[in-house]
């Protein structure tokens, strides 16, 4: 199995500008990894259903392929 998409979900006060997400989106995308870096709502003040709305709606789909960070 090789991973063909990540979706990278951020933590508490944190966005998709924030830490490593970026470099790591990067160098997977040199492999041909589709990287979505996903912007949860109000990371300073989360709400859990308005997060796991924005989690699950960016995950969409998955299968053997996919790896959520």
């Amino acid at each position: 199995m090789s991973p063909q998409r990540v979706v990278i979900i951020h933590g508490y006060n944190a966005n998709p500008a924030s830490h490593w997400f970026a470099a790591v989106a990067d160098a997977l995308a040199v492999d041909g990894i589709v990287v979505d870096v996903t912007e949860l709502p109000d990371p300073t003040s989360p709400s859990l259903d308005r997060w796991v709305a924005a989690a699950r709606e960016a995950i969409g789909e998955i299968d053997e392929h996919t790896v959520i960070v």
